[in-house]
């Protein structure tokens, strides 16, 4: 019986605080000149704290309407051991062979500016639909130490091992350039906070840079350092069209 009371306060609690809120709720939509940051993540993804990207919206006097621009921008480096190092002088005169390493490295920059227009909605709800352009740009290099062997019967100590620092260059870049119509809504839970989501249906076209390969000898006259065996290797481009979703949520902040 005692259990059943608690239920029953903890039951009108909850309802009265949802009477609370939706009495309070008128002026929690933004109503003519806020601005508004967002964070994107991905609560049911693999990194749910990771941010996508960051997006700043201008609403205009009635707030029926925001100019918008998405930014991201990611670097990634990496260092990985190519060849494992030989400690032991046994096999050649010059000693033990030293550890290649490769080293990866790339940058994104995507800007995605746009222009939205704001349905009535609900007191916490905020449809809308919009228009956006897109801009990313890819660059990626990697360089791997090779090491090769200069071993012969009369091979110096400790000059076993020739090291050379080979480049690649485009393999991974990309320049993107599109358009997409939006839709999405906004929820706000909160006075100037807001939880939304989005899709859209749009068109975009991706270029590939040529990929360089290349490598840091020595000049076999002069020993001094020079690019060697440069070659090149063409790609090309890529055009999409269709429906595209955004798997991320916008967890945004006006003021």
């Amino acid at each position: 019986m005692k259990n059943s009371k608690v239920l029953i306060i903890a039951l009108a609690a909850f309802a009265l605080s949802l009477f609370s809120v939706n009495a309070n709720a008128q002026g929690f939509k933004p109503t003519g000149g806020e601005k508004e940051v967002s964070v994107l993540f991905a609560p049911l993804g693999g990194s749910p704290i990771s941010i996508g990207g960051l997006s700043f919206r201008k609403f205009n006097p009635t707030g029926t309407a925001a100019w918008r621009i998405n930014l991201f921008i990611g670097v990634n480096n990496k260092t990985t051991v190519g060849s494992q190092p030989i400690d032991t002088g046994s096999y050649f005169t010059g000693g033990g062979k030293p550890e290649g390493d490769v080293k990866s490295s790339s940058m994104t920059i995507g800007i995605r500016p746009g222009y939205e227009w704001h349905f009535a909605g609900t007191d916490h709800l905020s449809p809308y639909w919009g228009v956006e352009g897109n801009l990313t740009l890819v660059s990626a290099s990697i360089d791997s130490n090779y090491v090769t062997s200069n071993a012969s019967s009369s091979t110096p100590a400790g000059t076993a091992w020739q090291t050379l620092t080979g480049t690649t260059k485009g393999k991974g870049a990309s320049t993107t350039i599109g358009i997409n119509v939006v839709m999405g809504c906004d929820y706000y839970i909160a006075k100037n906070l807001s939880l939304g989501v989005e899709f859209g249906f749009g068109f975009s076209s991706t270029s590939n840079p040529d990929i360089t390969y290349s490598y840091l000898g020595s000049n076999k006259t002069t020993g001094a350092a020079e690019i060697q065996n440069a070659t090149t290797q063409k790609q090309g481009t890529s055009f999409q069209i269709g429906p595209n979703a955004v798997g991320q949520f916008k967890l945004g902040w006006s003021f």
